[in-house]
């Protein structure tokens, strides 16, 4: 059916150009698509309709270029620390409360013996 069509192409791939342009995509192309794929969940898109998956895939390969930017930065190695702020009416916060509690009632036991 596309037998003209698959030969042109087959005919491209063999000339020195077309294997130029092969070696060329197969490092700088494919590595990016295998990575996304294996590491970041790309295997399959969880929302319907293309512009769902070309979102998901915008925001894939903007992770996957931070990375690399972030990684070819060179920071200076600095420890930091981060604090997770959690509304006052929440699950957390009260969990947080509690556990303080116990923590400093146990602390207090331990000084009485």
């Amino acid at each position: 059916m596309y037998y003209r069509e698959y030969e042109r192409m087959e005919a491209r791939l063999r000339s020195a150009k077309g294997k130029r342009l092969k070696r060329r995509r197969s490092a700088v192309v494919e590595p990016v698509f295998g990575s996304l794929l294996n590491y970041f969940g790309m295997r399959r898109s969880p929302g319907k309709g293309k512009d769902s998956a070309h979102k998901r895939m915008v925001m894939a390969a903007t992770a996957y270029n931070l990375k690399k930017w972030l990684l070819a930065k060179r920071w200076p190695k600095v420890i930091t620390q981060v604090l997770a702020l959690q509304p006052e009416g929440s699950f957390f916060a009260f969990m947080i409360r509690v556990t303080s509690r116990f923590i400093s009632s146990q602390k207090s036991c331990a000084t009485v013996t």
